[in-house]
């Protein structure tokens, strides 16, 4: 219940239009300030692992920098009963019915992966033994696509949450 909460208040600030599947299908391509974006990704970070002792906030540190580059390309597709986010070469595939697909994330660890196609908005859903990753993509008032992320653990001190700004690159 709380991620339809989550999924409808994250798309009442950013969108416009509610997206269908349909108009999610694509290729888009990074146009935000990528120093900006990195900038504010790496606070987030030091939010999150402050209070850890020293030891433990040096490898959480490390393991988000590594799990929350900053993609140039993502490529949405739908395939009979799937969706895939590819964020550069990186794929995640799941059922568009909800149900969670083991999988890898990004950092290289296993991952039970879903979708949920909300009124506003696409929820890639990423949950591991220790925390939950979550992207919702949405479009703003000016048409372009707004991916925003929310990790989150119970073992750092804040979630890590930032959006990031992709424009949808022409078809060839």
């Amino acid at each position: 219940m709380s991620l339809w909460l989550l999924v409808g208040s994250v798309a009442a600030q950013s969108t416009k239009t509610s997206p269908s599947l349909e108009s999610l299908v694509g290729t888009y391509t990074y146009i935000g300030n990528k120093a900006k974006d990195e900038a504010t990704i790496q606070q987030q970070i030091k939010a999150a692992t402050a209070g850890m002792n020293m030891l433990t906030s040096k490898i959480a540190h490390e393991r988000l920098s590594e799990g929350n580059p900053i993609p140039m390309r993502l490529v949405m597709a739908a395939k009979d009963d799937t969706i895939t986010v590819t964020m550069d070469q990186h794929a995640v595939t799941a059922p568009t019915d909800g149900s969670s697909k083991k999988t890898k994330n990004i950092g290289g660890h296993t991952v039970q992966a879903s979708f949920h196609l909300g009124k506003a908005s696409l929820l890639q859903d990423m949950v591991q033994s220790k925390g939950r990753r979550e992207n919702v993509f949405s479009f703003n008032k000016a048409g372009n696509l707004v991916m925003q992320v929310k990790e989150s653990s119970d073992e750092l001190s804040a979630p890590v949450d930032y959006s990031l700004l992709y424009k949808r690159a022409p078809k060839k």
